[in-house]
Parts: structure tokens; C-alpha cells; sequence
């Protein structure tokens, strides 16, 4: 009697502390409910009866206090098996305001198992699925399945499959759901302000020479500019004077990021490989930015990708290699947006060391690649 006096009780408390936005009568449902018994209870299958007191405790949510009852008969015993339970079961709801409504449901309970050689009370847990189908506004066609697990007894479990069909009535008139308000009117615009003063025109870089006019957007502060916004180059080499290293460069010679003159072989020192391997590394690539500027500053110019090895192993691999190597580079300055077609790629193999190939160091400087101007 404790049990169901606190079943009862939490059922209460939960469903008046809700605030309501949805049908949340009170309803009981009775049923009629087929008992699919567990093989091992040694006992027959037989229809009983059901009936569950429920209140929606949310938007998707009913909690029931069911009862229910089977009087089965043993299969080897002339006496029966009386199955009583108690259990307190959540319902989760798909849609509540849709006419037909499936549902989930899972419970916990006690079960009373009584006759013969049994008197136990047993824990039980069950869960299933069902349906509503509204007949009225208070009358509801129910039908649900589900499956019951018990503790059993005699150091056994039972698993028994509920098949119920019966009707659910809702206590009261169906509430109906509240209006949403209207709109407030919206208020009236307000005058507008009056048209502020144009703003200076914008100098993004500070040079004096508003960004409208200005075609050279990222001068270095502080530089002396023309009246385009472009700082001054007094040799013509395309490097302004800031940074002109070189700045009495004749008129159409090939200049690297310095303004001084281009050589014909750019090495790139700090481009080195590992042995066996054509992959750059992040110091390779940091490396490669400084030849990337000088291809930059000349627009144009056609260059040969050359690519070399020491001479450990076989000369064809090491010259298949080293054009891998070639095109690593190539790839990387074509990525950095120097145009594929001024670019070509070779590969020398060990055909050109630089430095003595029978030490550690030397074959480390052999093992390169160099850029080669055609024009």
C-alpha cells in the first residue's frame, strides 16, 4: 500500500507543477491485454485485464499508474498462477494535437506472482509502443505492445510480450489552445536625421594621396611618393627607391628583389634535400619565397628548373630523381603564382656537383636544386 500511496503522490506532484500548453486532462484507460507467458514460467498463455490512470506531465509527455492482471494456468500443476502488477510507466508522445498518436512507453513496477508453490513479489521493468486514435473529444481508441521483464523466482527470470487493445477517456472539456496576440502596431518611423557632412576622402596607406587616385594602395610609410601614390624608382628597374639596394641599375637590366642585377644562376643555398627524398620541407619553402620575389620583379622571364643529386647509387635513378626534385620546386613557385609556362624543368642526376661528393657535407650541397635564366 506504501508503494502505491508514493506512486500516486509523485504522479501528482509532477503533473500540477507544469505550466500548460497543451491537452493535459486526467484520463483512465481500461483494457483488454493478451499475456504471451514466458515458456519457462511453465504456465499457458491467457487474456487479462488492465487499466492505467494517466496525466500528460508535458508537450510530448504522459505519466501512468497502470494496474493489471492475468490468471494463468500452470502447465504441469493443476492450480493457476496469479499475476498482479503495480507500475509506474512513461509515455513519449510523436505528436500530440495529431488525431492519431503513436507513442513509446517504458515502466518500472512490481509484480505479484501468486499460486501454487510461488508467492513472490518480483521488481519489473517493461517498454513498448503504442497508439490513441481519437473517436470523440474525450474518447480514444489505445493499443499497445510491450515487453515485461521480471526478477523472477526459483533463480529464474521471466521475460513475458503484452498485447493490449481497450479506449481511453479524458476527464473535462478538451482545453483549447491559446491565441498568439497580435502584433503591436509598430511605431511611427522617425524623421530623419540630417545628411552629415562628407567624410575626407580615405588614405588607406598615410601617403597624402587619397585611395580614389591612389595606384599603389600599400606605399611603405613614411616613403615619398608621386602624385599616382607610387613611390619613386629613379633607375626605372621596377623596385621603388626603399628598397633599390642598387639603385643606378641600367635602364632594362634584369633585376632581382633588390634592384641589383640578376644572375644567370640563382642559387638556392638554403634548398637542400634529404638523401632519397624530393620533398621540401617548411624551410625549404620559407627558403623559396626570396626566389619567388625575384621572378616576381621580372615578368616574363623564362627559367630552367635544374635539379641535382650526389652520386651515391645509380646514375639513371639519381637523374630520375632529380628531376623530382626540379619539379617540387617548380611546383611550389607555380603555387605562389609564377606562371607554369616561363618555367622548365631538368634534371642533371649527379652530372654537376658543386662540391666534394666523397664527404657528408659536400654530397648535402650537391643534393640541390638552382634556378637557370634562359632570358
Amino acid at each position: 500500500m506504501r508503494r502505491i500511496t508514493v506512486a500516486f503522490t509523485a504522479l501528482g506532484l509532477i503533473a500540477s507543477s507544469q505550466a500548460i500548453a497543451y491537452d493535459d486532462r486526467w484520463y483512465i484507460s481500461p483494457q483488454v491485454i493478451y499475456n504471451a507467458t514466458d515458456s519457462d514460467r511453465d504456465a499457458d498463455d491467457e487474456v487479462g485485464y488492465g487499466v492505467a490512470l494517466g496525466k500528460p506531465i508535458a508537450e510530448r509527455w504522459n505519466l501512468e499508474l497502470a494496474l493489471r492482471g492475468h490468471e494463468l494456468d500452470f502447465d504441469d500443476v493443476d492450480d493457476e498462477l496469479d499475476l498482479h502488477e503495480l507500475s509506474l510507466d512513461a509515455l513519449y508522445l510523436f505528436d500530440r494535437d495529431s488525431q492519431v498518436r503513436p507513442f513509446l512507453a517504458a515502466g518500472l513496477g512490481v509484480l505479484n506472482a501468486d499460486g501454487g508453490p510461488v508467492d513472490n513479489e518480483l521488481f519489473s521493468a517493461n517498454a513498448g509502443a503504442g497508439l490513441f486514435a481519437d473517436l470523440t473529444d474525450n474518447l480514444a481508441f489505445r493499443a499497445d505492445a510491450r515487453y515485461r521483464w521480471d526478477d523472477g523466482y526459483d533463480g529464474e527470470n521471466f521475460g513475458d510480450w503484452l498485447i493490449g487493445l481497450g479506449l481511453s477517456y479524458a476527464f473535462g472539456p478538451k482545453p483549447q489552445r491559446a491565441e498568439a496576440a497580435p502584433p503591436p502596431e509598430p511605431a511611427p518611423a522617425p524623421k530623419p536625421a540630417p545628411t552629415p557632412a562628407a567624410p575626407p576622402p580615405k588614405d588607406s596607406d598615410g601617403d597624402g594621396v587619397a585611395d580614389a587616385r591612389d595606384q599603389c594602395a600599400n606605399s611603405t610609410p613614411g616613403a615619398p611618393v608621386d602624385a599616382t601614390g607610387c613611390e619613386f624608382d629613379g633607375d626605372n628597374d621596377g623596385i621603388v627607391d626603399a628598397r633599390d639596394q642598387c639603385p643606378d641599375t641600367k635602364r632594362g637590366t634584369q633585376v632581382d628583389r633588390n634592384g641589383c642585377d640578376l644572375p644567370r644562376i640563382i642559387e638556392l643555398p638554403e634548398v637542400r634535400f634529404a638523401n632519397n627524398s624530393a620533398e621540401l620541407t617548411d624551410a625549404t619553402r620559407r627558403a623559396l619565397n626570396n626566389a619567388v620575389q625575384d621572378l616576381e620583379a621580372n615578368p616574363g622571364i623564362r627559367v630552367e628548373v635544374a635539379g641535382h643529386t650526389d652520386s651515391v647509387g645509380d646514375a639513371g635513378y639519381n637523374r630520375q630523381l632529380s628531376e623530382r626534385r626540379a619539379r617540387s620546386v617548380m611546383e611550389y613557385l607555380v603555387s605562389e603564382g609564377i606562371p607554369a609556362e616561363n618555367l622548365y624543368v631538368r634534371g642533371y642526376g649527379e652530372s654537376d656537383p658543386i662540391a666534394d661528393d666523397s664527404t657528408p657535407e659536400g654530397r648535402r650541397q650537391n643534393r640541390r636544386v638552382e634556378l637557370r635564366v634562359l632570358d
